[in-house]
């Protein structure tokens, strides 16, 4: 499964299904980054976390490596609270169910969408899950 947050959007003036993510603090490794995003958004806390991919959202003006990470082990570290001003809900989502909501035009966000087309294309890859 696949744990997702929802979160309003001003720009779709709506609420949009997303992995978890934010950005690299000064000094902070991406992993790192990950992994504290994580638990502030959710209250999960990933372990063992996989590099998945690594690209930049557009190389024409703005300097936005992104890097995802995959994690098979978890554990509830906090409690979630929901804030209107960041994450409403976490939901764990099955991948299958994740692309169904990507291909009906349901996940838009493009890190979201990203991470989940690079996982699903990894899962089958017994090398990849197996470093």
């Amino acid at each position: 499964c696949v744990l997702m947050t929802r979160q309003y959007r001003f720009l779709i003036d709506g609420y949009s299904w997303e992995i978890p993510g934010g950005r690299v603090d000064v000094g902070e490794s991406p992993e790192v980054a990950a992994v504290r995003e994580c638990v502030e958004e959710t209250g999960i806390r990933c372990d063992d976390l996989k590099p998945l991919v690594t690209y930049y959202p557009g190389l024409d003006n703005f300097d936005n490596r992104t890097t995802l990470f995959i994690s098979e082990k978890s554990e509830v570290a906090a409690p979630f609270v929901a804030d209107d001003s960041e994450v409403v809900e976490i939901r764990w989502l099955t991948m299958d169910a994740c692309m169904d909501m990507i291909f009906r035009g349901e996940i838009l966000d493009a890190l979201t969408v990203t991470g989940l087309l690079a996982c699903k294309a990894r899962m089958n890859d017994a090398s990849f899950l197996s470093k």
